[in-house]
């Protein structure tokens, strides 16, 4: 795949598919993996914000330090 930006896009989208499914595990996954591509393009889209937020609120278990950790890095008060 061509642009950095685009891809961090995909893998957001495939992480918002998986969140609604209520796969967390991929979910958190996906969305960390996108952050890592594109920590800019990440932090400032209000989808993955949302995302973040949301993750860091509703995982449970040893999910729950990491999706909270993703979303501090992301700008995202957990």
């Amino acid at each position: 795949m061509g642009s950095l930006e685009r891809r961090s896009r995909l893998l957001l989208d495939i992480a918002a598919g998986h969140a609604q499914k209520q796969e967390t595990v991929a979910a958190l996954h996906y969305l960390g993996h996108a952050f890592r591509v594109t920590p800019e393009g990440i932090r400032y889209v209000p989808m993955a914000r949302g995302l973040a937020a949301e993750l860091a609120r509703t995982a449970n278990g040893p999910l729950r330090a990491e999706a909270v950790s993703l979303a501090e890095s992301i700008g995202v008060a957990a």
